[in-house]
């Protein structure tokens, strides 16, 4: 309480008990891919095409990120991060084999590259059919993994024991589908080799070194990996001055960027270090150690620039340096790694997606799934290709199929690319015209823009077969043109079957989540009780009256109970405060039921 110790007039500002909750937005997309140039591994905000091809470079062959960012925004996106990935080098690894002999047992090592040459396994025989297996580096036991067997089972015993354990490999069980039992491991040592490191396969700035005679003075690299940079050249020109020094960059003989009035001496990394990297759009540059010399005139050109698409493996896309990267995001509702249709990708975006619980994957099927069966096949992961996999179950993500056929800038012919962007676009669009409770499909707000056709074509039998299956198609409709034509998540919860559901449950949780923060250390009273229900309850009657909520009136839609009986003595002992919210959130209407009959006339 403010204390009033002099007589006179005292004005004070009272804090409103209604404190509205913010919608936040819906429509903010994650994409994580392959460019041609660019940073590996950070997160950049992309709000147009042309800051896309800025930051990012142009289409690349291969590579799918680009084409995917274009059909976000001609789809209507607005906003989105870009992730650019990369290879990252291939693990170190060995194969052991069986009695038989036949191979039982392939070993890898985690960290990729040739640090994982120095590491060795060995097997040592228990009683049949167990083994011991030794891990050692440069000769060190490191670890010792007791009780294994490769009898076969769905997960093997060997599997399940070490990997996630080992802080050195990771094992995978009959690499050639042959079981050791009842033969037995052979015996010996066995050494991890043929590691690739990273400037064989991984992302690689293109680089030179100026020097002064004999001596290294300036090491220029490329502002970001790619080969882009090998089309960089430098000219360094001595000016009037014995000292000054002034350098050129030029891609394709036009000179884009000059900084003059460099001089030699103690100062030197000062004057160029930081004259150029802090303005430079092409290139980094790094004084050795040491020197003070200014470069010899003379011409230069970066080499050696690499994009690091060959090499690249799913968890390229799905670790450090791909959706991890999001993670200091919070601004994201909608993710996409256009890149691969690996299964293995899709559910670890599930699982990012699920992890954070604020965004929806939206994931593709494999390109040559074009027919009902191949795209069933891919979703319930049934069939020899898929084996031991799991079908997808999720409601924080939607699968899509077919591909779309584009134009492509750099053949001028068609090209086959995932649909991820156009579909991540209407769902942006969708949002911002209609509402997060709208679906984006239809012949409205699910039409595509910017392909020529689509790779496939679903008969009306087959979309009988796939929607039920949780497999949204594209379909095209003559006269319309190419459309959206599925709503619904890969859940197999009925009250999550739809992707609007799980999208507007993602906006109501995450709005109310960030607009009651101020409750956090708050006096656990009724007075706090009721201010929670009446600020929940104005923001759901918005939500209402915006036609995202099912009812006639108001208690039909919603109900928000803060009071007594969700907070009993024993709940604020423990310092919880309690809200329960339901919603009777609306559903898309898919198949739309005209009952004619015929009438008769009577007099």
């Amino acid at each position: 309480m403010p204390e009033y110790l002099s007589p006179g007039v005292y004005v004070e500002e009272v804090p409103s008990a209604n404190k509205p909750i913010a919608a936040v937005g819906t429509s903010t997309v994650a994409f994580v891919g392959l460019a041609e140039k660019g940073p590996v591994g950070e997160p950049v905000f992309i709000d147009s095409r042309t800051k896309f091809f800025e930051t990012f470079g142009g289409y690349v062959s291969g590579a799918y990120l680009s084409y995917t960012v274009d059909l976000f925004f001609k789809n209507g996106g607005k906003r989105c991060y870009v992730v650019r990935s990369s290879a990252q080098g291939v693990p170190s690894h060995a194969t052991l084999a069986d009695t038989t002999p036949a191979n039982a047992l392939a070993v890898y090592a985690l960290a990729p590259g040739v640090v994982g040459d120095s590491l060795s396994v060995e097997v040592i025989h228990e009683t049949l059919p167990a083994f011991t297996l030794l891990v050692r580096k440069d000769g060190t036991e490191k670890e010792r993994f007791e009780g294994l067997t490769m009898t076969p089972t769905e997960n093997p015993v060997v599997e399940q024991q070490i990997n996630g354990v080992s802080g050195y490999v990771r094992v995978i069980a009959n690499p050639d589908g042959l079981s050791t039992y009842p033969g037995t491991p052979v015996q010996g040592t066995t050494s991890l080799d043929e590691g690739v490191d990273d400037d064989t396969v991984a992302a690689l700035s293109a680089s030179t070194v100026l020097q002064s005679g004999t001596t290294d003075i300036l090491t220029v690299n490329a502002k970001s990996p790619g080969t882009w940079g090998n089309e960089i050249a430098l000219q360094v020109v001595h000016e009037a001055g014995l000292d000054d020094f002034s350098l050129k960059v030029s891609v394709g003989g036009s000179v884009l960027e000059t900084y003059t009035g460099m001089k030699r001496g103690a100062s030197l990394p000062n004057q160029v270090e930081e004259k150029i990297n802090s303005v430079s759009k092409l290139i980094d540059v790094a004084v050795v150690p040491g020197a003070t010399l200014r470069p010899d005139a003379a011409n230069a050109s970066l080499k050696g620039g690499t994009n690091g698409i060959i090499g690249v493996v799913t968890g390229d896309f799905t670790g450090l340096i791909g959706l991890s990267a999001f993670d200091p995001i919070d601004d994201i509702n909608i993710v996409a790694i256009p890149e691969t249709a690996d299964r293995a990708a899709v559910v670890a975006g599930l699982g990012y997606c699920e992890g954070r619980g604020d965004c929806f994957f939206v994931a593709h099927a494999v390109e040559t799934a074009d027919t009902a069966q191949e795209a069933l096949a891919y979703k319930q992961a049934t069939g020899s290709l898929y084996s031991g996999q799991a079908p997808f179950n999720s409601s924080f993500g939607a699968l899509y199929a077919p591909w779309v056929v584009i134009s492509d800038p750099l053949t001028k012919r068609g090209a086959t690319v995932p649909p991820d962007g156009a579909i991540a676009g209407r769902y942006a669009a969708t949002d911002i015209k209609r509402g997060v409770h709208k679906a984006a499909a239809g012949i409205d707000d699910g039409r595509i823009r910017g392909v020529m056709r689509l790779d496939g074509l679903f008969s009306h039998g087959e979309i009988e077969v796939l929607n039920p299956a949780h497999v949204n198609t594209l379909r095209h409709v003559e006269g319309v043109g190419d459309l959206i034509w599925g709503a619904r998540t890969l859940s197999a919860d009925p009250e999550l079957r739809y992707v609007t559901t799980r999208r507007l449950l993602l906006f109501i949780e995450e709005s109310i989540d960030q607009g009651t923060r101020w409750v956090v250390f708050e006096p656990n009273t009724p007075d706090l009780w009721r201010k929670i229900e009446r600020n929940v309850k104005a923001f759901l009657r918005i939500v209402w009256r915006n036609g995202a909520l099912f009812g006639a009136v108001e208690d039909e839609a919603f109900y928000v109970k803060c009071d007594a009986e969700t907070n009993p003595p024993e709940s604020i002992a423990l310092g919880r405060v309690i809200t329960e919210i339901g919603v009777a959130i609306v559903k898309p209407a898919e198949f739309v039921i005209f009952r004619i009959s015929q009438g008769v006339e009577t007099s």
